[in-house]
């Protein structure tokens, strides 16, 4: 079985803790510390949540002869609460207008905006 090393090296830099991880990616952090030591394998589905949440590719996870620079950004994973995904998923059906009006009320009700 191959180790994520990378999975490693990416979840200490975003300052994530394997439970944390394994809470948004839906596994235990018994099951993330497995796939961190090679002790079991993530199925492609794990591993395509795993790169969107880093945004790397797949390759990148499973393959650390990949330097991490190379995938390198400034921008720390984004990480969505159970809220914040619903919110997505809801907002992604909306008209282009309904989209438009959200965004507005979002901006009117976030408070640094009404400094």
């Amino acid at each position: 079985m191959s180790q994520l090393k990378n999975l490693k090296l990416l979840r200490e830099k975003a300052n994530m803790s394997q439970s944390q991880l394994a809470s948004i990616v839906h596994v235990s952090q018994q099951t993330i510390c497995k796939y961190e030591h090679g002790e079991s394998e993530a199925g492609y589905e794990t591993l395509t949540k795993i790169s969107n949440i880093f945004d790397v590719p797949i390759e990148f996870l499973v393959n650390d002869e990949i330097s991490i620079d190379k995938y390198d950004s400034d921008n720390h994973p984004v990480i969505l609460t159970d809220m914040e995904e619903e919110c997505l998923k809801l907002f992604r059906h909306l008209e282009p207008s309904s989209k438009k009006l959200i965004l507005e009320l979002c901006r009117r009700l976030d408070p640094k905006e009404n400094l």
